[in-house]
């Protein structure tokens, strides 16, 4: 399924986090449509290659010619192996609250974190990992929606993340599948890899409180030679889309980033 916004030609495409964040990025559809044709599309698949498949056709029923690829999170982890794999189908690539993209970075996560969770939190933490699998799909998907608020709340630096996923529920067994696959890529050095195949220019927008280490994104790029332009978002967590000191200051800066892009592509074709 792909939510479409505004009119064609569509522009930029929006993957979104969690990795079961379906939905949590039609805040930022809405307002980038003012400009632009905008494409989101929603994972359904549980594995990696099953989504780079999924979204290829998602993207060709829409588009063909080159599309921008906005990512949050494991969204962003996403598209880089999609501009990898698909090199000639990407414009360039957005990269929002990147997770590590080595495993050597990876201890590095949650040193920002600025209040660790209450009792309460913990307790439902706890819960929601220990549920059994005889659980049925309704009672898991509440528990995972429970789950992802918590997370949420914890990455977030100002305290007012706005609630994003509509009418939308996390699905428990895609969130597990993929979460235990995207560790086993990064152990096996499948993102550090593909980095060496992306031939667009890469945008990195990573919140200044982000308990992802911009480091463990930067310095694998660089290591495979790509120029990054990092923006580094002050008074902001993991989603600035979301955050009310940083969300308007975001679009700006999307809508600013987009423009310089078109007029390198102008000098530059």
């Amino acid at each position: 399924m792909v939510r479409v916004y505004g009119t064609a030609p569509y522009a930029m495409a929006l993957l979104h986090g969690g990795p079961d964040d379906i939905g949590s990025m039609a805040c930022v559809a809405e307002r980038l449509s003012d400009e632009m044709g905008i494409l989101e599309p929603l994972q359904s698949k549980n594995t990696a290659e099953a989504l780079l498949k999924e979204l290829r056709g998602q993207l060709g029923a829409f588009c063909d010619g080159k599309i921008m690829l906005l990512g949050h999170s494991w969204g962003a982890m996403l598209s880089i192996l999609y501009a990898a794999k698909f090199p000639e189908d990407v414009r360039a690539l957005f990269l929002v609250g990147c997770p590590p993209l080595e495993q050597n970075y990876v201890h590095l996560v949650g040193r920002w974190q600025q209040e660790p969770w209450n009792k309460e939190e913990q307790e439902t933490y706890a819960r929601t990992i220990a549920e059994p699998k005889q659980r049925i799909e309704a009672q898991k998907n509440r528990l995972m929606q429970e789950l992802e608020q918590i997370t949420r709340t914890s990455d977030v630096h100002d305290g007012e993340h706005q609630n994003v996923h509509q009418d939308i529920f996390p699905d428990q067994q895609i969130h597990q599948a993929l979460r235990e696959q995207a560790g086993r890529l990064r152990q096996e050095g499948v993102f550090e890899k593909a980095l060496y195949r992306i031939k667009c220019p890469v945008y990195v927008i990573h919140g200044e409180f982000d308990p992802n280490p911009i480091e463990g994104v930067l310095e694998p790029m660089q290591k495979a030679g790509i120029s990054v332009k990092l923006r580094t978002m002050q008074n902001c967590g993991h989603a600035p889309f979301g955050e009310a000191q940083a969300k308007e200051d975001f679009f700006r800066l999307v809508s600013e980033l987009v423009q310089e892009l078109k007029e390198e592509v102008q000098i530059n074709p």
